[in-house]
């Protein structure tokens, strides 16, 4: 397994963590299209993770775009104050728990993972066997 998908599959595994957290253990309703966005994030990093299994071409693009759209999603729906009644759900000003803040925050550190081994990996080119033989 390469550093890609494990940082891929790390954020997947994290993102139905947060979506059962939300789904078992939180009252306060998700708004319905801050949650719209969280599934389709979830599908998207599970259509990465594909894609990085695969070593497809496009996954380190795919994985720094995700990477940085999901974090900047939690931050955005669950870090800052309210901003949109649609969009976010700031958890200080609902009743979570750490758990619920321990989900938030590995979410978003897997998201940051992923999108900076996308980085790596977009940056990291093979030389030709020629390129390495001495003059």
């Amino acid at each position: 397994m390469t550093r890609l998908s494990t940082a891929s599959t790390v954020l997947v595994a994290l993102l139905l963590l947060h979506v059962a957290d939300h789904a078992l253990r939180q009252d306060t309703a998700v708004p319905n299209a801050l949650g719209a966005f969280g599934l389709a994030g979830t599908a998207l990093a599970v259509a990465v993770l594909a894609l990085a299994l695969a070593r497809h071409r496009l996954a380190s693009v795919a994985a720094v775009a995700l990477g940085a759209g999901t974090a900047l999603g939690f931050v955005a729906g669950h870090v800052l104050p309210e901003w949109s009644a649609s969009l976010s759900l700031p958890y200080p000003e609902i009743d979570v728990d750490a758990l619920s803040w321990a989900s938030v925050g590995a979410a978003t550190a897997a998201a940051l993972w992923l999108a900076a081994e996308g980085a790596r990996a977009r940056h990291t080119v093979a030389r030709p066997a020629s390129a390495l033989a001495e003059p």
